[in-house]
């Protein structure tokens, strides 16, 4: 499918869900990740949704750094959208 449609986030995003839950390879996950941010013109609640779930990635490793670091990058892009004030409550969630 994505060889006939590179820009099909919907599958991309399954890829990388398949790729970290099924196979245990966070790495090839990461990378669909980053093809999904290198397509321009993305919505912002998609890209809020993509860095929220490789938060959840990043803790179900243990990595609480990284995790904080995605949420940071949702509050950094999107200042007045509703999706910073998610990620900072999520944010100070985390440092409890």
């Amino acid at each position: 499918q994505l060889e006939r449609h590179p820009l099909d986030n919907d599958t991309r995003e399954k890829l990388a869900r398949v790729y970290f839950e099924r196979y245990g390879q966070p790495e090839l996950a990461k990378e669909e990740m980053k093809k999904l941010f290198a397509i321009p013109y993305q919505q912002p609640r998609d890209i809020a949704r993509w860095l929220n779930l490789m938060a959840d990635w990043h803790l179900k490793k243990d990595n609480r750094a990284a995790a904080r670091e995605c949420l940071r990058q949702i509050m950094a892009r999107f200042p007045n959208l509703p999706f910073c004030e998610e990620a900072q409550q999520r944010l100070t969630r985390l440092k409890e």
